[in-house]
């Protein structure tokens, strides 16, 4: 990443280049990590897919990607609207192994998944617990959880 890709000046300037041209036909596995830093690196990695990964039978393994900004609207539709439904469209495809959001505050919380099991709401307690509150099979929303299921148990 440069100051061009990161602050989407490389496209309006037309100096964008190809994730593809970096990678090595011989890559047997991409990994990619944090790409939800902003939306350019995130549009790069579904980039690096499309060229890439995409019908080669190689992984593409995403840590920390925070994909669930993409699929529940936490970027409004209106930002970047050119990009963004291909973007969620792209998030939804991922199979995840874990998911884990901090609520931080007076009252602290865990939102959990290990795939494919049920979501979870754990309640962290003062002594350094955790205590299982609340699950649910299909995923609503960090902010549905953070005002509707968390107050409810206090």
């Amino acid at each position: 990443p440069n100051f061009l890709s990161v602050s989407g000046l490389d496209k309006l300037l037309g100096k964008k280049v190809s994730i593809a041209k970096r990678m090595d036909s011989e890559d047997a596995a991409f990994v990619v990590a944090y790409p939800s830093a902003n939306i350019s690196e995130f549009a790069n990695t579904r980039d690096l897919y499309e060229d890439c990964v995409k019908g080669t039978g190689r992984p593409l393994i995403v840590a920390r990607g925070e994909l669930q900004r993409y699929i529940s609207n936490y970027y409004p539709p209106f930002w970047n609207a050119g990009e963004m439904g291909p973007l969620r469209e792209f998030a939804a495809k991922f199979t995840g192994v874990y998911v884990i959001y901090n609520f931080k505050g007076s009252n602290p919380a865990v939102l959990f998944r290990r795939y494919p099991e049920p979501w979870q709401v754990l309640r962290r307690r003062r002594d350094g617990g955790l205590e299982l509150v609340h699950t649910f099979e299909n995923f609503v929303s960090v902010k549905d959880v953070a005002l509707n299921i968390l107050p409810r148990f206090p």
